[in-house]
């Protein structure tokens, strides 16, 4: 049994404390995919109700990711562990996977005591529906308070030493009501700029996808619903994260534009 953070809801409002369960680093973690690229990976413990991300020295694309057999095939097959598993393409977002023995990390890292150690591997199970889309992200999610505080401040980065592991590293922002786009910026690169509270956030974004449209666009900023247009789906959420330390501080990153969305049947 292990300590892990997660999310309680009351009055509406989402809040933050710290729980006890025996899901984390058990043999099998059933999680859903909020974000994912090469080196970073965020979800949802379904059985804990709680944020998991990968720790900072484990590269998520290093994970070998699988898909079980059906039965039929495993009956063609011949009966080896080559042939028990196949490859597949790259997880989705809302993807259903499992984690195979998850470890511990050998030191919580305050920046992200979200974090799991190192993984056997990653099974793909299918496909999160939207109607549970909508539910989990009505869980997770943050309303917009009049502080307009994200991750503990107000700026665009938090002192590591002021980090101490009890808050936490990531936090899913519902943006339905509030502006937001994207645009590139000299000094930041790609930015995600978003009404919180009474504040406007200016956060580097990581979100690969919406960085290529706008590289193909010809507009130099792309407003939230041109974006829901061209992503096939309404933007209402931004999924804000601590990234790597850098000179003292973690900065606050834009990690992924979130909305529930249907699948599309062939």
């Amino acid at each position: 049994m292990t300590s892990k953070a997660t999310y309680e809801i009351e009055g509406g409002v989402a809040s933050y404390r710290a729980t006890t369960s025996v899901a984390a680093y058990d043999n099998r973690i059933t999680c859903v995919t909020l974000f994912h690229s090469p080196s970073e990976w965020i979800g949802v413990d379904i059985e804990a109700g709680a944020f998991l991300r990968n720790s900072r020295h484990l590269r998520f694309s290093e994970v070998p990711t699988t898909k079980p057999l059906s039965t039929k095939k495993r009956k063609d097959r011949k009966a080896s562990k080559a042939g028990e598993t196949q490859h597949v393409a790259a997880i989705k977002q809302f993807s259903i996977v499992v984690l195979h023995n998850t470890s511990k990390p050998f030191a919580i890292d305050p920046s992200r005591p979200e974090s799991i150690g190192a993984l056997d591997s990653i099974s793909l199970i299918g496909q999160l529906t939207y109607k549970k889309i909508k539910q989990l992200l009505r869980t997770m999610e943050l309303k917009a308070p009049s502080s307009g505080k994200i991750l503990g401040n107000f700026g665009p980065s938090v002192a590591f030493m002021d980090l101490e592991a009890t808050e936490p590293s990531v936090a899913l922002l519902n943006i339905t009501k509030s502006q937001m786009e994207i645009t590139d910026s000299e000094d930041k690169g790609v930015v995600c700029i978003f009404e919180w509270g009474n504040t406007i956030q200016v956060l580097p974004l990581a979100d690969a996808k919406c960085r290529k449209l706008l590289s193909a666009s010809e507009k130099q900023v792309l407003s939230k619903k041109e974006l829901g247009k061209l992503l096939g789906h309404k933007i209402t959420h931004v999924l804000v994260g601590l990234y790597q330390v850098q000179n003292g501080h973690v900065p606050k990153v834009a990690m992924g534009l979130v909305g529930p969305m249907k699948q599309k049947t062939p």
